[in-house]
């Protein structure tokens, strides 16, 4: 069973898919089994289905998660057999990944012209704009530190937005919530980031100024978009301290692998052993649940 899909990853989709059915290959028809795809809109129901039909509960199991972040874009399949547990989760390459981290930068260096806020830059910096992928999920959220002080008086933590859905976290194990310091420190960390994105930004921007005239003075927002891609975008991405920033943010995103102790990461000859992809069989469901969330 093939589910849910709100929009497939667009590069190194193929090589993806062919690791995982090396792996767990996908039965069909011959094999007494249907395939069924669950095809829809963001909202419009196929994890709840989905878990109705291989009998999840949304707040014990919390699998396959859903929230109003949009946490299904990539494909996922599912097939019912008798047996112990398995799973495999493939990983874009690393190349991939920096491309995104790179669209990622420019987005917020983008922000940083238009005069927004360290909020605007930071979400611009979390999110990929084609939405292929969100730092957010990886280096954590952008907290203030009230947010942060309320949660830890509260007692509860979590750091990822899920908005309204039954991933909440006063549904998380003690284990598996974010507790205050780690969330400081990831905040942090991406407050250096967003600061750094800023300072070169406005240092590319007044360099793009001298040669081609101001941003802000320019008549319609044709001309500016133009003075964005033309002049300001080239500028920022071949800049050495463009380039460290986005191998700096490629390292944090490693380190996160370093955090899992089950299962066992695959590396396929990868650049800078990025892993290829995680493997992993389990014999008890909650534990196996857990691990693949």
């Amino acid at each position: 069973m093939v589910a849910p899909m709100d929009k497939a990853p667009l590069r190194s989709h193929d090589r993806s898919r062919a690791q995982r059915e090396r792996i767990i290959p996908l039965p069909g028809h011959e094999e007494g089994y249907a395939r069924v795809m669950l095809v829809g809109t963001t909202g419009a129901g196929k994890t709840t289905l989905l878990r109705h039909l291989i009998g999840t509960d949304p707040h014990r199991d919390r699998f396959p998660s859903t929230s109003t972040a949009k946490t299904t874009t990539a494909d996922i399949e599912i097939v019912t057999a008798e047996g112990p547990f398995e799973a495999v989760i493939t990983f874009a390459s690393r190349d991939q990944v920096q491309a995104d981290v790179e669209d990622c930068l420019y987005e917020a260096g983008q922000r940083v012209v238009r005069g927004g806020s360290d909020d605007d830059i930071a979400a611009a910096l979390l999110e990929h704009p084609e939405q292929r992928f969100r730092l957010s999920y990886i280096l954590g959220a952008w907290k203030q530190e009230a947010s942060i002080a309320a949660e830890d008086e509260q007692g509860e933590f979590d750091d990822f937005d899920y908005g309204d859905s039954d991933d909440a976290a006063d549904d998380l194990a003690d284990d598996e919530i974010v507790s205050a310091e780690a969330i400081r420190e990831n905040n942090a960390a991406l407050r250096q980031f967003v600061e750094r994105i800023t300072e070169l930004a406005q240092s590319v921007s007044e360099a793009v100024e001298d040669a081609e005239g101001a941003y802000n003075q320019l008549d319609n927002e044709r001309e500016r978009a133009d003075w964005l891609a033309e002049h300001f975008a080239p500028t920022l991405r071949e800049d050495a301290d463009f380039l460290d920033l986005a191998e700096d943010i490629m390292n944090a995103i490693e380190n996160r692998f370093g955090k899992m102790s089950t299962g066992t990461f695959v590396r396929n000859d990868q650049p800078d052993d990025w892993p290829s992809y995680w493997h992993f069989d389990e014999t008890d469901r909650d534990r196996f649940l857990r691990q693949v969330r």
